[in-house]
């Protein structure tokens, strides 16, 4: 069985890769504090309801007590989630994803992160896929624009998309028209070490592919392939770090041929598979 990396390959126009590209934001996001700058952050995916959006307003950085009181109401939002929500280190994100875009033009799949965003029209190809999950999101803002990948993009919209993005006004009559949209959840994460840095004992696959902002093949040992059809591999030293290495190694998307089969067509616009060599 074949494996790939799956890649961002959106148009080579950089207005049409605007324009095709979904912008997204989950509903609360809870506010840095400076006792955390430069520590990680997490992601809690609970259902609220889609009107939420909780952002920290104030231009300085809150104390304790300010965040302890913007994060009480929230608590009261979901309590049954309460714990949860307190042990979230500041930064972190809790919800669904509010997704901004133009419509009706969309791409059926698209990656964001560590994950994917999927229209209605695949998900009962990705529901036969073991180990993931769909998470609803939601259309936030969009801007309706009649184009149409390979047709002109108008004058007034191509010197800035995301700003006119934002001035547009959202339609309730287009995002209905656009279908649900969910958000693609991979398995856990897996690691991803320097291919002469696999610690003794580990169960990691030396391998090398191409990806088209690098020159030469990327070569690295990524524990284990036969854990997931489909999964995210991050750095070993970013993983364990509590701070960001702005050097550490970027993550990757691994998928087995019989998950990308399922993709390819969908995927013609958004993402690209380079083929992996085992060493």
């Amino acid at each position: 069985m074949k494996w790939y990396v799956i890649e961002d390959e959106y148009p080579n126009d950089c207005c049409e890769d605007s324009f095709y590209r979904s912008y997204e934001l989950r509903q609360i996001q809870l506010p840095m504090r400076m006792d955390h700058i430069g520590k990680r952050s997490s992601i809690l995916r609970i259902s609220l309801p889609p009107d939420i959006k909780i952002r920290w307003k104030k231009r300085h950085v809150p104390t304790i007590e300010e965040y302890e009181k913007f994060r009480d109401p929230i608590i009261a939002l979901a309590p049954e989630h309460a714990a949860a929500i307190r042990a979230l280190p500041p930064g972190s994100q809790i919800g669904h994803l509010i997704v901004n875009r133009f419509g009706p033009a969309c791409p059926a799949i698209e990656q964001i992160g560590g994950g994917f965003l999927a229209r209605e029209s695949l998900r009962s190809s990705l529901e036969t896929i073991e180990d993931i999950q769909l998470f609803p999101a939601y259309w936030g803002k969009v801007v309706p624009l009649d184009w149409e990948l390979g047709q002109p993009i108008p004058k007034a919209a191509r010197h800035r998309p995301e700003a006119y993005l934002d001035r547009g006004k959202h339609s309730p009559e287009v995002a209905v028209s656009m279908g649900k949209l969910y958000e693609v959840v991979l398995p856990p994460r897996l690691s991803h070490y320097p291919v002469h840095e696999v610690p003794t004992g580990a169960k990691a696959t030396p391998v090398a592919f191409p990806v088209t902002s690098l020159e030469h093949p990327v070569e690295v040992a990524v524990e284990s392939f036969d854990k997931h059809p489909w999964f995210l591999a991050v750095s070993a030293a970013d993983k364990a770090s509590t701070k960001v290495d702005r050097l550490a190694l970027k993550p990757y998307v691994f998928a087995r041929e019989d998950v990308c089969s399922l993709l390819r067509e969908a995927s013609r616009w958004t993402l690209a598979f380079r083929e992996v060599t085992f060493k």
